[in-house]
């Protein structure tokens, strides 16, 4: 377990931001950098280490990110000292709005509405949505009420447009779902056809995969009969084949459809993460 810590931040290394190199995405910088992924996974290292000696007993042969999914005192800890380091300007500012969020929303890990799922955390997986194009407010609406009303724990909204992002902020306003439901503004300059969607899908997973908590993905047009967590972790956590990332399918074709999907918090999963934004610059 303690050399493991160092082969993610080691890997890393090679890069230096999260961004398509031909999309004008990211303006002059980036809003994940590659260096601040590495100091988080550092931080979290160096918190394992502090807590080894538990954690060897409980689950000896997990990498850093899964012992961390694993142990709340040390994500709780984590997110604490992130949170920190964005106001005292070590970190961007995305970093600390996710961490004081998910602090805000500690008492969601009480409130799992699901069945047990052996090695999940209750506090994964945090759900993404996005929207733009001027889609109308009861279209915004209605699918985020709904996400409250099958009971989704937390879901993150992102839209570069800011009426949209005002629909989403009266529905956690008056549902107070504070703790439950983040709304995020990308700004976007258009370069390519699908660069907000490649952007908005992808760009915040590293930021909670680092803080040791499974994300998953749920596409705007889809109607969800009920939470679909229970699910998705069922099948990724499968103690005979678990799996790091779960995607779906088309109905009516033989290939991979990211309109729902799951990434788990591991080492290997990060890693794709970051190899996937990397070719979609050449295959957006």
């Amino acid at each position: 377990l303690l050399r493991l810590p160092l082969a993610v931040p080691a890997a890393l290394a090679l890069s230096s931001c999260l961004t398509w190199r031909s999309h004008r995405l990211y303006g002059g910088g980036a809003d994940v950098p590659l260096n601040e992924v590495r100091r988080v996974l550092l931080w979290g290292a160096t918190l394992m280490q502090k807590h080894h000696q538990a954690h060897r007993v409980d689950h000896p042969k997990l990498g850093l990110l899964q012992s961390v999914h694993h142990r709340r005192d040390v994500r709780t800890e984590l997110w604490g000292a992130v949170g920190r380091a964005s106001e005292d300007g070590v970190l961007g500012e995305l970093w600390g709005l996710i961490a004081r969020w998910l602090i805000a929303g500690l008492s969601m890990d009480q409130m799992w509405p699901g069945p047990v799922i052996p090695g999940a955390s209750p506090s994964s997986p945090v759900f993404f949505t996005m929207a733009f194009g001027g889609l109308p407010e009861y279209w915004v609406r209605s699918f985020l009420t709904r996400a409250l009303d099958v009971g989704i724990t937390r879901l993150i909204f992102i839209s570069p447009e800011v009426e949209l992002l005002r629909y989403c902020e009266d529905v956690v306003r008056e549902e107070k779902a504070e703790a439950k439901m983040l709304c995020v503004r990308v700004m976007v300059p258009f370069g390519r056809p699908y660069d907000f969607n490649n952007k908005a899908k992808f760009y915040l997973f590293p930021i909670l995969l680092s803080l040791g908590l499974d994300v998953a993905w749920l596409d705007f047009d889809i109607f969800v009969f009920k939470n679909p967590a229970s699910r998705l972790l069922a099948q990724a956590y499968d103690t005979a084949n678990p799996k790091d990332v779960v995607v779906t399918d088309h109905f009516d074709e033989y290939c991979l459809n990211h309109g729902v999907f799951l990434v788990r918090a591991t080492d290997r999963a990060l890693l794709w993460l970051i190899e996937y934004i990397r070719w979609m610059h050449w295959y957006p």
